[in-house]
């Protein structure tokens, strides 16, 4: 500290000017920014929706029915009594009805958002258009209304019942009341839900009076958002504009222009300026504040501020009629300059007490641009009354008529020297500032290291090692009781409680991992196992169920040798069969695990995709198998010779490979539908080489809704891998073609399900998809799904993809913004695909995403939800969607990442919607197509 007050005291007496400049413009540049209008930090929730805004604080003009739609339902995103604010008349041109909000104390208000009346689904009013009011202290009972910067009074407002719509005002409002007024050019039944975004009001300034900027031919300097009134001389008075809203006039704004004052399009600019009518030339700005107020500093954002003006008076008031005392500050104008730029004049002030301020500029140019004016004060603590005897019994001691160079080092802050001396006390708190951010920065330095060597110190993950265990959820109908179970977790004491003993036949469980529900007929308990798990390795009996499907909700496990444990980590290399021609992996990745949701950037090159979009996996692999039953019941691929396989058609083809739809001759009367993936002949070493990586990813997965590896040849040329397909081909042609009655809501939502479910499995990994669409599901007997990725081969789905530069084709309507411009793709970006194509299932592939729209106008739009921009479009409701549904199609679309619901959510959440349904049987496999006489591969 003692430092610190030597620094200043140096600066006064002019031993070290320029260093004093410097440590002076950082000192009160910080305080000042501490206490300027932040509208960065401006955009929170006032209290409609949490209710933080109370009923009482709540009004209208008027209710259709108080007790329904009283003004205290005008809550957004809350469905109670009537659902809305629905005044008694209807709203046209003439009539004037309003919702009222008192905020209790001034508030910055910078958005609003409205909603209209969604009632369960039966409301159908809302508002097309509104007029936004507001009312603060010194205007009387006069309401202002808001403007745009276009002078525009009229504000867009919905376009259904339940969508809200928010819009940022161009220009904060200061208020304390706030109306608004529903519009309508014809007469319209309108009801609404309001929610209001801004912060409190710190600053204190609450009118300003100033002669109104210029305006010619050229440009429009005038104060476009001022909300006070215009006297006969043009002096604007009793309002609030341009120069306290928070926007600063960019720094460059006149340095890149000719003729500074000729511009090409005025309206870029946040700058008022006033032309000099010749020598003495004066402006004048009075501020008025809400209360008495300690002053220190005031700031100026101006532009060309050597040449501006060549004196500036501050004066101090408590009435503003009678300006008390009166401080100069002369600037000589600064020949060497040849910049005209913009910056901060600080204007350090002995500590003053008032409640007006006026700031005199005496013009030596041809014009003053001035873009923001900030004071740096608190509210005043203390006997008003004996603060006006000692400012006035000192008015005579003040320092005028000192002239000061502006520092040409300081050119974009600039600072003159201090009228007065700098209060301690704002000393010890910069100081104060500065150490407690030097503390904070150290104490996370140190956070940052200790974590990073409990990492090095801990073992390796691999998120292969320990996949998810299926679970079963239990669901007593009668008495509503749930309970999540998975196959380790005890079953016993759930079954054998008394309470629930008399009620055991009310019991169905629902098999997360098959999607099937049972019901439980009969539970017993060896009587040394009472409290045994239910796990394959141990002795207690199963749960007798009577399944409501063909597929069984527990299936038998095969039971092990009293050699083999289950349990131990390598227990699963014993319960896969060895065969003589099964072919593992010949190297496993070992990169560096990520954290489970973290986003990525890591995206392969296209070109190396030689024939679809593969299934990235973002977590290293290991060696040794992975434990869980799953890997037990899928065989490991094995080696297979093209003589096997009859081709029947072509599926789709890429730069590098093709994929064909084969029947595969295991035996003499075993047959399956497989498709082959094969590269051609000749094909490059760094395509094998991806090749050979995608089989080592994909051998490992092993879920039910998954499809499957199932044989692999890579001895000879070409190579070619054979994967599971299914009789129905992909979900989105067996959407398109199948009647109405085959495919009622609950079966749509049983094939959602199950994509759902696979996804689960490849988020527990950490896998991502990147492509997941109905292009890329296959479907099966009994609506059977699994989640494949053949889509990007087929020409019927080139349409789908975009090429965005030379080595990016991405399916953009499917995409979220992070994955379309900065090339992040995690389990989240899946969420968001996964969103469409529950969109796409739900109109039975009827509509195709965002039809209407370019794949321009599709970029456009995603750009529009990454900047949060109200007029972003998001797919509408399917006609047979209901509310809840479509509510978590939203949640899946929200702008950040990790928002989004996770595939563990979104699967309990569609299990519960389809709680008892049973797949109806399916049709025969038709087809009209002949085979192939050939092998393409060969």
């Amino acid at each position: 500290m003692t430092t610190t007050t030597t620094v200043f005291s140096a600066c006064y007496s002019g031993i070290i000017s320029h260093l004093c400049s410097f440590n002076i413009l950082l000192l009160l540049e910080t305080f000042r920014l501490c206490l300027a209008l932040d509208l960065g930090g401006c955009y929170d929730a006032l209290g409609m929706e949490s209710g933080a805004i109370l009923d009482q604080d709540i009004s209208a003009s008027s209710s259709f029915d108080e007790a329904s739609v009283g003004a205290q339902y005008a809550r957004i995103r809350i469905d109670n009594a009537g659902g809305a604010w629905c005044p008694r008349t209807q709203i046209d041109e003439i009539q004037y009805e309003y919702l009222e909000v008192n905020l209790q104390q001034l508030h910055v208000l910078t958005a609003v958002e409205t909603q209209g009346r969604f009632g369960g689904g039966h409301g159908k009013e809302y508002p097309l258009h509104y007029i936004l009011e507001y009312w603060r202290p010194g205007r009387g009972g006069q309401w202002i209304r808001y403007k745009d910067q276009q002078r525009n009074e009229l504000i867009k407002a919905n376009f259904d019942t339940n969508t809200a719509v928010k819009i940022v005002l161009d220009s904060p409002v200061i208020a304390s009341r706030v109306r608004i007024v529903p519009f309508s050019k014809y007469p319209r039944t309108v009801c609404m839900r309001l929610e209001l975004y801004g912060c409190k009001y710190e600053e204190g300034v609450i009118a300003y009076s100033v002669p109104q900027g210029d305006l010619d031919e050229n440009a429009d300097f005038t104060d476009k958002t001022y909300d006070g009134v215009q006297d006969a001389n043009g002096v604007l008075q009793h309002g609030l504009g341009q120069l306290t809203d928070g926007h600063i006039g960019g720094a460059d704004d006149f340095t890149n222009v000719a003729d500074p004052y000729k511009f090409p399009s005025s309206s870029t600019y946040q700058w008022v300026g006033w032309k000099s009518s010749g020598p003495g030339s004066m402006v004048e700005i009075v501020f008025s504040f809400d209360q008495p107020r300690n002053f220190s500093a005031v700031s100026i954002h101006v532009s060309d501020a050597h040449n501006s003006f060549s004196k500036l008076s501050v004066l101090f008031s408590f009435d503003g009629r009678r300006f008390l005392e009166v401080q100069n500050e002369a600037l000589r104008p600064d020949s060497n300059s040849s910049k005209r730029a913009s910056g901060w004049l600080v204007v350090p002030t002995r500590p003053r007490v008032a409640q007006f301020v006026k700031l005199s500029f005496e013009l030596s140019s041809k014009m003053l641009f001035i873009s923001e004016i900030q004071f740096a004060s608190d509210v005043l603590v203390g006997n008003v009354t004996d603060h006006v005897k000692m400012f006035a019994s000192n008015s005579h001691s003040s320092e005028s008529g000192k002239e000061f160079q502006v520092d040409e080092t300081a050119v974009n802050n600039f600072v003159v020297s201090p009228v007065g001396a700098l209060s301690v006390e704002y000393i010890f708190l910069i100081v104060g500032i500065f150490s407690g951010c030097f503390i904070f920065v150290v104490v996370i330095a140190l956070l940052a290291v200790r974590q990073r060597q409990r990492k090095s110190s801990s073992p390796a993950y691999s998120g292969l090692k320990s996949p998810q265990r299926p679970e079963h959820i239990i669901v007593d109908l009668k008495t509503g009781q749930m309970k999540v179970l998975s196959d380790e977790e005890s079953w016993g004491p759930f079954f054998c409680n008394n309470k629930t003993a008399n009620m055991r036949s009310n019991f169905y469980v629902i098999d997360s991992e098959n999607c099937t529900l049972s019901k439980v007929l009969d539970f017993s308990l060896p009587e040394k196992q009472a409290l045994s798990h239910h796990h394959p390795c141990y002795s207690t009996e199963p749960v007798q169920s009577e399944s409501l499907s063909t597929s069984p909700l527990l299936p038998n496990k095969k039971k092990s040798s009293s050699s083999d444990d289950c349990s131990s980590p390598c227990a699963a290399s014993s319960c896969v069969p060895d065969s003589e021609n099964s072919i593992k992996p010949e190297k496993a990745c070992n990169a560096t695990v990520p954290r489970p949701n973290s986003l990525h950037s890591d995206y392969d090159n296209p070109s190396l995709h030689y024939a679809s979009s593969d299934v990235k996996v973002l977590v290293s692999c290991d060696p040794r198998p992975y434990g869980g039953k799953q890997v037990a019941n899928i065989p490991r691929p094995r080696l297979v010779r093209l003589s096997e396989f009859r081709v029947l058609e072509k599926i789709g083809e890429g730069q590098y490979g093709e994929v064909h739809l084969c029947m595969w001759s295991e035996g003499s009367d075993d047959h399956q539908l497989v498709a082959v993936k094969c590269l051609r002949t000749g094909t490059m070493d760094n395509v094998r080489e991806a090749f050979q990586r995608e089989f080592d990813v994909l051998s490992n997965l092993s879920d039910r809704n998954l499809v499957h590896i199932l044989g692999i040849n890579m001895e000879e040329d070409p190579w070619f891998m054979v994967m599971e397909y299914l009789c129905y081909g992909n979900l989105n042609h067996f959407l398109r073609s199948r009647e109405e009655k085959l495919l009622n809501y609950g079966t749509l939502v049983y094939m959602a399900t199950q994509i759902a479910s696979g996804m689960k499995y490849l988020e527990n990994l950490n896998f991502v998809h990147r492509d997941l669409a109905t292009r890329n599901c296959l479907v099966g007997d009994r609506c059977f799904v699994k989640i494949s990725d053949f889509g990007m081969t087929q020409s019927e789905f080139s349409r789908d993809y975009v090429q965005i530069d030379d080595n990016y084709v991405v399916p953009v309507r499917w995409m979220p913004w992070e994955s379309l411009f900065k090339k992040e793709f995690s389990t989240k970006s899946d969420v968001w695909s996964f969103a469409v194509l529950l969109w796409e299932i739900l109109n039975r592939g009827a509509s195709y995403p965002y039809e209407n729209l370019t794949d321009e106008e599709i970029i456009e739009n995603v750009r529009r939800v990454f900047h949060q921009d109200d007029r972003a479009i998001y797919l509408p409701q399917p006609a047979i969607c209901c509310k809840e549904m479509y509510s978590l199609m939203l949640e899946c679309w929200q702008r950040n990442p990790f928002k989004r619901p996770t595939f563990r959510e979104i699967h309990l959440f569609l299990l519960r919607k389809n709680l008892g349904y049973s797949p109806l049987a399916s049709e025969s496999i038709t087809s009209t197509q002949q085979p192939f006489l050939y092998c393409p591969c060969q």
